[in-house]
């Protein structure tokens, strides 16, 4: 574990193995491609998918370090690149397998007699099932990288928003085109901004119905509702403070993904906040007979739930949990 403190988690430091992986994942690719050219193998085009899927992902991430090593250097910004160790050890087990992959086409193609079949090199060993595993891996390596990279584009967002001020940062931004501008807002900041308003309107909800007596009839009501309130506020607030390692932690315990967050649809978020501002009149003061009337002065009845939409709010507050997977 000490180890992993150790570790060069610098962006170029990242680069240089990913690059490595490249390496042999070039060498594993033309390993497969003579292996199924002398075998025949219908295994031949489904390694070879899973290592161009790879390669796709390898990209990505590889545009994500030239970002960062562009941007960033130790002696001119004091924050360093939230790059998780998990990106280091994903790297280390893609080329393990990738490696292991090699070795064993290169085997299997030793092993290959004059008609053109497989000579079985071990006792028990059976080749197909272990290019099935070989494969296996490389799609699972693929799957869970697939789920991080949103994460990873996340805290490279907020990296350059957050350091964009710096005099020697924004030289170095600005000299390059191939980036676009942090201040440029993007869907996902509207999302955001869209949750921050529909959060703030349920927690009005809540402190008016804690705040206000009711009358005997909407007690049952009320009692039921404010503890769904709360498990609402708190499935947002735990979407909008999320960082990577939160969203990591999130994704493995089978609730949202950062990927799904991206998806909500900001209409519908807005829709869900409009049935709050509708109940939040409830709590509003009133004008009657010359002098503003407050619920100070009155219960809140049955029928004022009713009227205000405590149905279509029960309603909104199961949608957004179930959306949250809260």
């Amino acid at each position: 574990m000490d180890q992993e403190y150790n570790l060069d988690l610098s962006p170029a430091a990242l680069s240089s193995t990913a690059s490595e992986l490249v390496i042999a994942l070039d060498k594993a690719i033309d390993s497969v491609k003579r292996f199924g050219a002398e075998t025949g193998s219908g295994l031949e085009k489904e390694l070879q998918a899973q290592c161009q899927k790879l390669y796709g992902i390898l990209s990505q991430l590889q545009l994500i370090f030239l970002t960062y090593t562009k941007h960033w250097s130790p002696d001119n910004l004091e924050i360093d690149p939230p790059l998780d160790p998990m990106i280091y050890n994903w790297i280390s087990d893609c080329t393990l397998t990738v490696l292991g992959l090699q070795t064993e086409v290169d085997r299997q193609s030793e092993g290959v007699n004059e008609d053109g079949f497989v000579e079985v090199a071990g006792p028990g060993e059976d080749e197909e099932m272990e290019l099935k595993r070989l494969s296996a891996q490389l799609k699972e390596h693929t799957n869970s990288m697939s789920d991080f990279l949103p994460i990873l584009r996340c805290d490279l967002d907020e990296f350059l928003n957050s350091n964009i001020g710096r005099t020697e940062f924004s030289q170095r931004f600005e000299n390059d085109a191939s980036f676009r501008s942090p201040k440029h807002e993007t869907a996902v900041d509207f999302l955001r901004s869209a949750l921050y308003s529909l959060n703030d309107e349920i927690k009005t909800s809540l402190a008016g119905l804690q705040k206000n007596d009711v009358t005997a009839d909407a007690r049952d009501d009320v009692k039921a509702l404010q503890p769904e309130l709360s498990r609402c506020i708190t499935a947002l607030t735990e979407v909008l403070t999320n960082h990577s390692s939160e969203w990591i932690e999130s994704m493995l315990n089978g609730r949202m993904t950062y990927a799904e967050f991206c998806q909500i649809d900001t209409r519908k978020v807005q829709k869900y906040e409009d049935v709050f501002k509708e109940f939040n009149r409830l709590f509003s003061p009133f004008w009657e007979r010359g002098h503003w009337v407050s619920l100070k002065d009155n219960k809140i009845k049955k029928d004022d739930l009713e009227e205000a939409g405590i149905e279509k709010v029960s309603g909104t507050v199961r949608d957004i949990t179930e959306m949250l997977k809260a």
